[in-house]
């Protein structure tokens, strides 16, 4: 045991025991105080009363401690309790032993008006009374008031940092994470001085240390959650930039979430359960990553094959220069970046924009020229204002037209420019129209609407004018397996890629298909367009048999498969579609797989007839989801059914890769 070095405590006092006497002031009638010390315990102030004893003042009433005859009562104050010792104020002549918890004193009062000095402690829903003698009652209220600030000043900082915390998880819960943030550095601060209120307490009370880390537990737990939804949620806006075709973009936000999940699996504090979170979140960005990669160059070669279906020059037009502008992103994402992220060769995509772009000017070609003949059709039944409408149409088609050549083909400016100076003298030429010969609702009916291809059986009664105008023709560019498209002349039947997707890791697989280009046959597509339900499902189960994959009817859906492999991780639910209305975006996005679900190993594959939203393929490709349309199932039709003719040894060397 230690004594202070202000003198403050007295050896006397510490030490000696006994009753006093007429001319002697007595101690206590046991063990002097010192024996109620631990061995490491240090007083600070070591005091006797004036004679009487403490009083207890409590929801039961007030109980009063008096010393025995020629007894005193000795206290002393360490660096964690008070002491209190009624000497000779037990039941059998012993002394009575009080001790009260630094940490427990909520408030001190002194009260050294009247005849004596009086200390009062509030300890809870107690009050202790005594009246200190050998030492200045400054000094005990001093030391004890400090400590129970510092007591106070703890707890409220423990109470500021529990709320914060709440708030934290709450503002999780509702997806606010930059106030969740907030609230966690509040909680942060409020720990930190906490922390420093408890260092500052006289002893190192293990209570307060236990809080204190109690609350550092559950602030640890918060931030972790916290940055596994701030991964998420950088994830989820990594997906709406990949949506909005900001590719640059997502893969900045992919690259950051997978740095965050790195951080925390390196500090190797995260229970199991996290860690195993953690990585599984970690593979899925890495998958995401991997098919982010190649989704601006299938989303080009889906709007160019859109482009090569179109039937109307104008629709033409206009989705040729969509899957331009899509090429040209394609080109200059990550451009001067050492190491790209994105696929597609810078050789072969420059070579696809110099075809796309004369199918362009072609397309804008042929509606112009569309337009003329219809206006010259016009012109002789005498439907000249209609004609005049039609020569309009034809100028506008070839204003864009130059318009495209002055950014795409400049050597095919002049001859553009003297066809637009053609019709701009045919608008001038037109006389005026009295409709003489009939109208022109008689001809072509709503002349407002686009020209369109007759259906089958339908009666014409327009006859054909024979023009001397030569469209300009699309050169044939060479197949070159995967990464390009084969383009022929306009008349050509326009080949189509069935694109592959390798599995990543083993997850993700979806279709085993060769790297080759195949011309679907016509039979095969209008026969996957006539399919009703029924033979529509067994088409597609034998389809994906013949690929390699066990398939089931499922019992949640009628239009539903679920295929397996032995050599795949995951498993497919083909989902047929056959509505008549087109798959918009919203439909792609309803059968979007949930990545944290019982069956996040599904990967979903919508196999339809029906037309496809240009949009709903950009929306698939962030989504995980693939679309198998009518070409492509014709396809599949095709490849499996071309594979069943062929011996053996063909097959096993043509076997796709495992999907």
């Amino acid at each position: 045991m230690a004594t202070d070095d202000e003198g403050i405590v007295g050896e006397e006092l510490l030490t000696k025991t006994g009753s006093g006497g007429l001319f002697s002031s007595g101690y206590l009638a046991g063990e002097p105080i010192e024996s109620y010390l631990d061995p490491s315990e240090q007083p600070r102030v070591v005091f006797a009363t004036d004679g009487r004893g403490i009083i207890e003042e409590s929801p039961r009433g007030q109980t009063t401690y008096e010393p025995g005859s020629d007894y005193r009562t000795l206290g002393a104050l360490t660096t964690r309790r008070v002491i209190l010792v009624v000497g000779g104020g037990a039941a059998d002549d012993g002394d009575r032993f009080v001790e009260i918890d630094l940490t427990e004193i909520d408030h001190v009062e002194t009260d050294s008006e009247s005849r004596r000095s009086v200390l009062r402690m509030w300890v809870g829903d107690h009050v202790w009374e005594l009246s200190p003698e050998t030492t200045d009652l400054q000094t005990i209220e001093t030391y004890l008031s400090a400590a129970s600030q510092t007591r106070i000043r703890f707890d409220r900082l423990l109470g500021d940092a529990r709320d914060a915390i709440v708030d934290v998880a709450r503002y999780i819960r509702s997806g606010q994470l930059e106030s969740a943030a907030d609230a966690l550095d509040r909680a942060d601060r409020s720990l930190h001085d906490a922390s420093e209120a408890a260092e500052s307490f006289p002893a190192d009370v293990p209570a307060m240390s236990d809080r204190l880390e109690t609350h550092r537990d559950r602030y640890r737990t918060e931030q972790r959650r916290l940055l596994l939804a701030r991964v998420e949620d950088m994830r989820a806006r990594a997906r709406e930039k990949w949506r909005a075709a900001a590719y640059e973009q997502a893969a900045d936000r992919y690259q950051r979430a997978s740095e965050a999940c790195e951080t925390l699996l390196d500090r190797g504090d995260l229970p199991p359960a996290v860690t195993a979170e953690l990585r599984e979140t970690r593979s899925g960005i890495e998958r995401d990553l991997d098919r982010l990669s190649v989704a601006p160059l299938e989303v080009a070669r889906t709007y160019h094959r859109v482009a090569m279906d179109a039937s109307l020059p104008e629709d033409r037009a206009e989705r040729f220069r969509t899957a331009y502008e899509r090429y040209r992103t394609v080109l200059e994402l990550d451009w001067g970046r050492p190491n790209p992220r994105f696929a597609g060769e810078t050789d072969v995509i420059i070579d696809r924009l110099a075809t796309i772009a004369s199918a362009l000017l072609t397309a804008r070609s042929r509606a112009a020229a569309q337009h003329r003949r219809v206006a010259i059709r016009l012109t002789r039944i005498g439907a000249t204002a209609s004609a005049g409408a039609a020569y309009a149409d034809a100028r506008d088609h070839l204003e864009a037209a130059i318009e495209t050549a002055r950014e795409l083909d400049p050597d095919a400016l002049e001859a553009f420019r003297e066809r637009l100076q053609v019709v701009e003298d045919r608008i001038e030429s037109v006389p005026e129209d009295d409709d003489r010969g009939g109208s022109a609702d008689h001809v072509l009916g709503d002349v407002a609407t686009p020209i369109r291809p007759l259906a089958d059986g339908e009666p014409c009664d327009i006859r054909p004018v024979r023009t001397e105008e030569v469209l300009p023709a699309v050169p044939k560019r060479p197949a070159d397996g995967d990464t390009t498209l084969a383009v022929g002349t306009p008349t050509d039947e326009p080949p189509r890629t069935l694109a592959v997707r390798q599995p990543y890791q083993d997850c993700n697989g979806t279709l085993a298909v060769p790297h080759a280009i195949f011309t679907p046959r016509t039979g095969f597509v209008q026969q996957v367009q006539t399919l009703q339900d029924a033979a529509l499902i067994d088409s597609v189960r034998t389809i994906w048999e013949a690929l390699g994959w066990t398939v089931e009817r499922t019992d949640s859906e009628d239009m539903a498969l679920l295929g397996t492999r032995p050599d795949a991780a995951t498993r497919l639910r083909l989902r047929i579609r056959r509505r008549g209305d087109p798959v918009d975006p919203s439909v792609v996005s309803d059968l979007a797989p949930d990545r944290d679900g019982p069956e996040s190993d599904l990967c979903p594959v919508l196999v339809t007839t029906d037309p496809v939203q240009p949009a709903a393929y950009e929306t698939a490709a962030s989504a995980g989801v693939t679309i198998v349309d009518r070409h492509r199932l014709a396809d599949l039709w095709y490849l499996t059914t071309e594979r069943a003719d062929r011996t053996g040894d063909e097959q096993e060397r043509e076997a796709p890769p495992p999907s």
